[in-house]
């Protein structure tokens, strides 16, 4: 398979996960006792355009400059988001909650493939040697993070917790457990020496490449400003104060008499 074809695969599941959730909500929205899931119309068109821009740009870089990892990158930052939004399709359907709910830890792992295109950034190499120690702890991360929360007894990106379906159990979810907040940690620690990467990599960089970086920096900016505007909105639907989680009521095939309980669902991604 060409480089064509890949980039353009992963872009149109991208765009295809990302329709099907955005036409089945508007065609059958959620009912009012989940409808916080999708959160509102503001939240819902950052992550729309969030998504694609990921999505269009990396299939762009991936087809024209295919041994630059940095398209590669992006494509696999729009599909993350992408899967993890779809939890607002699943949302609709009792039998598909507890799913909904597991794939909330895909927005972290989307911003741990951030801190390698900041790291990366724009010629696909390391600023020097020296950095590697950065990428291979950042690749620790997302690893422990992604295993961790995929096999945890339960499933803690939510409030109360739930039971994680595929969870281990004994001594082994105890690993994996450390295993997520141990990769969290570490995804944050190395976004933050990525970041400082970007000095070091500006200080030697030519005209051209320097003009490049100042092209990401503004482009984070849009991302930041967006976010910051986006949670007001969120904060006034009934959304939850931790990023991607929203909070709803679960009352779904409850015995009479039950008590209904409060959770937490992720929400479309902003």
């Amino acid at each position: 398979m060409t480089a064509f074809w890949r980039a353009w695969s992963v872009w149109a599941v991208s765009v295809a996960a990302t329709a099907t959730t955005l036409a089945y909500n508007v065609v059958n929205p959620l009912p009012a006792k989940r409808a916080s899931i999708a959160g509102s119309g503001l939240t819902g068109a950052v992550g729309i355009v969030f998504i694609g821009a990921f999505a269009t740009v990396g299939a762009l870089l991936a087809w024209k400059r295919p041994n630059n990892p940095i398209g590669w990158l992006l494509s696999a930052i729009g599909l993350t988001f992408a899967v993890a939004g779809f939890g607002v399709f699943l949302a609709h359907f009792p039998r598909t909650l507890t799913l909904t709910a597991w794939l909330g830890f895909l927005y972290l792992l989307g911003f741990g493939f951030c801190v390698f295109v900041i790291l990366l950034f724009p010629t696909g190499q390391l600023p020097s040697r020296r950095w590697r120690p950065v990428a291979w702890v950042a690749g620790a991360g997302v690893a422990g993070w992604v295993l961790g929360c995929a096999f945890a007894p339960t499933i803690f990106t939510m409030s109360p917790t739930i039971r994680n379906p595929v969870g281990a159990t004994g001594p082994a979810g105890h690993i994996f457990k450390l295993m997520a907040f141990g990769g969290a940690g570490l995804i944050a620690a190395t976004g933050l020496a990525a970041v400082a990467s970007l000095a070091f990599r500006y200080r030697r960089a030519g005209t051209a490449e320097r003009a490049q970086l100042k092209w990401l920096v503004c482009a984070a900016a849009v991302i930041v400003v967006a976010e910051l505007a986006a949670a007001p909105i969120t904060g006034w639907t009934g959304a939850s104060t931790a990023p991607g989680m929203t909070r709803t009521r679960r009352s779904l095939r409850s015995p009479p008499g039950s008590r209904t309980r409060s959770t937490w669902i992720p929400s479309a991604p902003t």
